[in-house]
């Protein structure tokens, strides 16, 4: 019987450890560069990156993304997912009237703005956390979530965006389709096909029919243990 495949993920640093915890935590773009190709090399295959400040405090601040990325681009090919609830402390909270935390949400998107990034998180809950004697708000609201699933699949850009924005997982996926879209003719090309493919669409339908495929094709693997 073949073995179903798995996707290993892996979290090095995360929101809320430090090295007062751990002295190995990982917080600067090179420590965690080096720990997750470690991860890679035993069978990692996606990172949950956090990016940190140079005092190891928590950050979504897109230069550092963008220095972890190309150091982890660098060493392997690992699908980099770069956090949007950042940490409990540094540049992402701050205290309000009431005397709560929050975690600020302009601050939480900053992180699909790093250079390189593949995929984000997407935190779809609203939540109050303790930490360190403080009650932390994590306010993620309906308009809120489909701001970050709108961005993270091209935005007001739309397709054109996302094919100009793939990362190097990405495009070898798209390689092996065939012609990658290397030129803004070529993608303009598959933009413009795309509209036209949705012109006069039922579009929610259209979601709906995917996820009831989604639902199929999952039953399908899950009653025939061959399928890959």
């Amino acid at each position: 019987m073949s073995k179903p495949k798995v996707i290993v993920t892996i979290a090095p640093t995360g929101g809320m450890a430090t090295k007062k915890m751990n002295p190995n935590l990982p917080t600067q773009p090179q420590e965690i560069a080096d720990d997750t190709y470690r991860c890679y090399n035993a069978g990692a295959s996606l990172v949950a990156v956090h990016a940190r400040r140079p005092d190891a405090e928590a950050t979504c601040e897109p230069s550092i993304y963008t220095r972890i990325n190309r150091l982890l681009r660098d060493k392997c090919d690992i699908i980099l997912n770069n956090s949007t609830g950042g940490g409990i402390d540094g540049d992402m909270v701050r205290e309000l009237p009431n005397g709560l935390w929050e975690i600020q949400w302009q601050e939480r998107l900053k992180g699909m703005q790093g250079e390189g990034v593949e995929m984000c998180t997407l935190d779809a809950q609203t939540v109050i956390a303790s930490f360190g004697g403080k009650e932390i708000l994590v306010a993620t609201p309906p308009s809120w979530i489909r701001q970050i699933a709108t961005h993270a699949s091209g935005g007001a850009g739309g397709i054109t965006h996302l094919l100009q924005h793939l990362g190097a997982s990405q495009r070898e996926w798209a390689r092996d389709l065939g012609r990658y879209p290397e030129t803004d003719d070529y993608i303009q090309q598959i933009a413009q096909g795309v509209d036209a493919e949705l012109e006069g669409r039922d579009f929610p339908g259209m979601l709906r029919q995917r996820d009831e495929l989604l639902v199929q094709l999952i039953a399908t693997k899950a009653a025939k243990s061959q399928i890959p």
